[in-house]
């Protein structure tokens, strides 16, 4: 009985310590980024903010490349040989045996999904816009063609001349507001969209699939730590799950730095993010006597799905994103690989 109150005061504890500190890590980098760029803004000299812009940015751009590596150890590393474990011990229980790869089908079943509900939604993007756009160049051929006979040569050119004018300045405040030396990389490397607003979305559809994958897998951890039944094992658990989530919540936070949200927006994410764990453990003490492995065969193709999710993610946007810019190549491979060096210390000295 008391071993059982102790279990339960140390969840409690580990509930309320991993809520706090994902919630830190996750918004440490969106203030700190905000704070650069504010400040940027406060400078008088156009140099000193082009300069101050392109220091922030690479910065972020090799935190960045370090949160790749921690994305790709968690796959390689946490889901693969977890998922693998699972199913095993399903195929054992269910007295089935066979040689084929379930894990690595699951897993490539996972990324062909997200690839292709990905291009499904920029397809209908592309043709939402390709049709707004001819409907404005009809609008204004027909205007055009309507007023052409009823005025004098000189003010067709004067009207053309301020359409051209127009057209500068929009794309002047555009390069200011928008351009930036790393985001200019951004616009020019999303194969999946020619237009600039899709890849926009391109990029924030990455980042919501990516924080789906991460949450779904924290859920995961969440439900083995509230499984555990041994106070030791449970302490043991949650130390390797603390550092682990704070590593990763930092590195989401990395990547929520370069989307377009705004701060009420990250908030939202911080606290649903904060929550996955501790409802993962609620929901691990509840079906911790559940019979069947309905439960157990559920959570390994859920994981090996958000496996897949990572592998898309990371090799489809975040890594070819970085590296189609022509600055610190090298540099930005010692950062993936820093990333991935730290996770993998981290497995091994836990495991």
């Amino acid at each position: 009985m008391e071993n059982k109150q102790l279990l339960m005061i140390l969840r409690a504890a580990f509930i309320t310590c991993v809520y706090f500190l994902t919630l830190a890590c996750y918004l440490a980098p969106i203030i700190i980024a905000k704070h650069w760029k504010s400040k940027s803004l406060s400078l008088s000299s156009p140099s000193q903010v082009f300069e101050s812009r392109r220091y922030v940015n690479r910065i972020i751009s090799w935190c960045n490349c370090t949160s790749i590596g921690i994305f790709l150890s968690m796959c390689f590393l946490a889901i693969f040989p977890t998922v693998k474990e699972m199913i095993h011990k399903i195929c054992e229980n269910s007295d089935y045996k066979t040689n084929f790869p379930i894990t690595e089908f699951l897993v490539v079943v996972g990324f062909i999904l997200t690839l292709l509900m990905e291009q499904s939604i920029l397809l209908c993007q592309e043709r939402a816009e390709s049709s707004l756009r001819d409907i404005a160049e009809q609008n204004e051929g027909l205007l055009e063609m309507q007023d052409f006979n009823d005025e004098p040569n000189y003010i067709q050119n004067e009207q053309e001349q301020g359409l051209v004018s127009s057209f500068q300045t929009k794309a002047k405040g555009y390069t200011d507001e928008e351009l930036n030396t790393d985001d200019c990389s951004t616009h020019v490397l999303h194969g999946h969209s020619h237009i600039s607003l899709l890849s926009h979305r391109g990029d924030n559809f990455s980042f919501v699939l990516l924080f789906i994958a991460t949450g779904l897998h924290s859920l995961f951890e969440g439900i083995t730590l509230g499984l555990q039944s041994n106070t030791s094992k449970a302490v043991h658990l949650f130390v390797a799950i603390i550092i682990h989530e704070c590593l990763v919540s930092l590195a989401l936070g990395i990547s929520s730095t370069k989307m377009q949200y705004s701060f009420s927006s990250y908030l939202k994410f911080a606290f649903f993010f904060s929550a996955v764990i501790p409802v993962g453990v609620v929901i691990g003490i509840v079906v911790q006597h559940a019979p069947g492995i309905g439960g157990e065969i559920v959570s390994a193709i859920l994981q090996s799905l958000s496996a897949g999710v990572f592998l898309h993610v990371s090799f489809q946007d975040f890594l070819p994103r970085e590296f189609s810019n022509q600055q610190d190549r090298i540099t930005k491979v010692c950062f993936v690989t820093l990333g991935f060096v730290v996770i993998a210390i981290l497995t091994f000295v836990l495991s």
